[in-house]
């Protein structure tokens, strides 16, 4: 599967980075070099879904 769609179907670079705690260029590098094994393995059910159809958009609280 494509990190890159991931991060999209998840809401894009800029949701996901928030909704995790990364940093920007942390979650746009895997655009292109893919999600980190580390991150895969901390979040599992949003980067390693069975189907993308199972992927739905991340929201983002404002504190």
């Amino acid at each position: 599967m494509n990190d890159k769609l991931i991060i999209e179907r998840l809401g894009g670079v800029n949701v996901v980075s928030k909704a995790l705690g990364y940093e920007y260029n942390t979650v746009y590098n895997w655009t292109t070099r893919g999600i980190s094994a580390f991150a895969k393995v901390k979040y599992p059910h949003l980067f390693m879904p069975a189907k993308l159809s199972d992927l739905k958009k991340l929201e983002v609280t404002k504190k």
